[in-house]
């Protein structure tokens, strides 16, 4: 097919798609989905301006003519930057599709050295601490780093087998985290974080929105990786 044809089929399935998933009026256009759902939908909001000119890029395709010809053919980046529009929104990309390590919890009564050794064997840098059933909070890089600098050098060897509910204290991020479904799509968890009062230090995906001591956790992810996650499923191809 020629562009000018590959990308009025884009225009019909996405519009399409969009309007029997929201239940739109089948004859709604390409404009007008966009328009309704452009806050209902993080990647269409993102890509408003884009989708916009396209839908107008459509009526110009299929209304206008001169004796017979189209007057544009869209550019190849339009139609991969379009097509992937498209995929993302057809089949968006879940938290159980991200998830590449295991989770690392410990007790709050095992001690600061216990944690050493976890970063040195893992390299993780964040731990969920659990007293029992119930989770206490986040250990990470910060809380580590903030322990050891208010301890002076004689305190040192005290702190190794100083319990990780008392560094715990020292983590100025041990409650900046929320809790999501594995079967959160990355569009729901971009919403989600927008309407966070405060800064996101990490998230825990469960299986069910809620936890059960720690085998509840089945996945962690850091707001560094999410940036970048961000980057490739939001922002997308440039």
């Amino acid at each position: 097919m020629t562009n000018y044809e590959t990308f009025i089929v884009l225009c019909n399935k996405f519009t399409r798609y969009l309007s029997d998933t929201y239940q739109l009026k089948s004859t709604s256009t390409m404009g007008q989905v966009i328009r309704i759902l452009r806050h209902r939908h993080p990647l269409i909001k993102y890509h408003f301006e884009a989708l916009d000119s396209y839908a107008d890029l459509r009526n110009v395709l299929v209304h206008e003519t001169y004796n017979e010809h189209v007057l544009a053919q869209p550019s190849d980046h339009v139609i991969k930057h379009f097509q992937w529009i498209y995929e993302s929104v057809l089949t968006p990309i879940t938290l159980k599709d991200l998830m590449h390590k295991e989770v690392i919890s410990l007790d709050a009564t095992m001690t600061f050295a216990d944690v050493l050794d976890h970063i040195k064997s893992y390299t993780f840098t964040h731990y969920p601490i659990f007293e029992k059933n119930q989770l206490l909070g986040v250990l990470s890089d910060n809380g580590i780093t903030h322990v050891l600098a208010q301890k002076k050098f004689g305190e040192i060897k005290e702190l190794y087998d100083t319990q990780l509910q008392f560094i715990l204290d020292y983590d100025e991020h041990k409650n900046d985290y929320i809790i999501v479904s594995v079967q959160t799509s990355i569009f729901e968890l971009f919403e989600t974080m927008q309407h966070q009062k405060n800064d996101i230090e990490t998230i825990l995906v469960t299986k069910n929105d809620h936890i059960k001591g720690a085998s509840s956790i089945l996945g962690l992810i850091v707001s560094k990786s999410l940036t970048k996650m961000m980057e490739t499923y939001i922002i997308g191809p440039q």
